[in-house]
């Protein structure tokens, strides 16, 4: 109280002397016989008001820095009575900065957390519980980082331990959520170091290294539910494990991606990449459906007027990855199905180099299903586009 009602004597005395600063040049200017006199003691009223609050700062931060040495001394000596009067005053003096600089305010926190050590140690569990929360208070209101909160407010839960009667505060409820916080920070950044790492070893083909690094990071962001960084990890652990010839453990990771996509490119994405996992394992019935599904996906975007600046080529190859799977599965027709449907968005499209890459799987197929006659023009159109290209 005494502090508060200093710092409002003197804000008042600042105010009187900038007032009568005001009023005297005033006077002075309209001739007043007073308003230099006036002048000159507003001024020196200010003046002696600030020279007296720098004088204060620097006297509380003194002897709070030299009772901080005391009572540091006290308490490797063990006289832990002596350590909590330095404390005390020490404490003191922060308060008095804090009025004087609300900017001090900062160093409050570490001077409570040290005196609530000493009470504690000396059985005044009371008193340490009230030191405690007011170190909360304090880091609460001071930009000083979450740390600093999370330590206030431990020491206010083991106050709390020592008097069973006493219900839990709430403090313990954001305790738990700053810990939690603070754990999700560190495993994000421990994601990120990893990723950098792995990524090195990607583009030094360094697979084997970069394996356990890529599943590391994605065992935290599924802890995180990072959303799209769990995605990113999941696709790179999935090219990282098709490069190692572990096809079903890459099926498996883009499989998790796709369940977890929403946009529809990623959705796009992912349905190629597992695609591609199962045709390595010869799950050609099962990469056939995830490519009637892009097909059809970039059928639509090709037919729509806002389309993708390659939807001729990404619907076409698609439909060449079908026919594919299809002919594997030495389904030939539906597999001729396919590969004409190509040749046919290429034709519509006035597309001749495109025709040319779409007439021999054509021609191919029609052969294998003994049809040669309607593959012998097909071959001749082949022919004249290679001779003009």
């Amino acid at each position: 109280m005494r502090s508060l009602r200093e710092l409002y004597i003197r804000s008042a005395v600042q105010t009187v002397g900038a007032v009568a600063v005001i009023l005297g040049g005033i006077g002075w200017i309209t001739g007043w016989r007073y308003g230099h006199g006036l002048v000159t003691l507003g001024l020196a009223v200010y003046l002696c008001s600030a020279v007296t609050r720098r004088v204060g700062k620097g006297w509380h931060t003194v002897s709070a820095f030299h009772d901080s040495k005391q009572a540091a001394k006290s308490y490797r000596e063990g006289r832990l009575e002596e350590s909590a009067e330095h404390i005390a005053s020490q404490v003191g003096h922060v308060r008095q900065l804090a009025f004087i600089d609300p900017e001090q305010t900062r160093y409050a926190g570490h001077a409570l957390i040290a005196q609530w050590t000493v009470l504690t140690k000396l059985g005044r569990h009371d008193d340490a519980l009230v030191v405690a929360e007011e170190a909360v208070a304090v880091c609460r209101i001071v930009d000083a980082g979450r740390p600093q909160l999370v330590r206030a407010l431990e020491l206010v839960e083991c106050s709390l331990s020592e008097f069973p009667d006493r219900p839990v505060g709430h403090e313990a409820d954001e305790l738990l959520a700053l810990r939690t916080e603070r754990a999700d920070e560190a495993n994000r950044t421990q994601a990120r170091s990893l990723e950098i790492v792995a990524e090195r070893h990607l583009e030094r083909s360094e697979y084997d290294a970069a394996r356990p690094l890529l599943e590391e990071v994605v065992r935290i962001h599924r802890h995180l539910a990072s959303g799209n960084k769990l995605l990113t990890a999941l696709t790179e652990l999935g090219h990282c494990l098709t490069q190692l010839n572990e096809h079903d453990l890459a099926r498996a990771s883009y499989a998790e991606a796709l369940r977890g996509a929403v946009d529809p490119d990623d959705v796009l994405g992912f349905q190629l990449n597992l695609a591609g996992s199962l045709r390595e394992l010869q799950r050609y019935d099962q990469s056939v459906l995830l490519d009637e599904a892009v097909v059809a996906t970039l059928r639509a975007d090709h037919q729509s007027d806002d389309r993708h600046e390659k939807s001729l080529e990404r619907l076409t190859w698609a439909l060449g990855l079908l026919g594919d799977d299809l002919r594997d599965m030495h389904r030939l027709d539906e597999a001729l199905a396919a590969y004409e449907d190509a040749l046919a968005v290429h034709r519509a499209a006035d597309h001749p180099r495109g025709v040319e890459a779409a007439l021999p799987p054509v021609i191919r197929t029609l052969r294998a299903l003994g049809r040669p006659e309607e593959a012998r023009p097909l071959e001749d159109e082949l022919s004249g586009l290679r001779r003009v290209s």
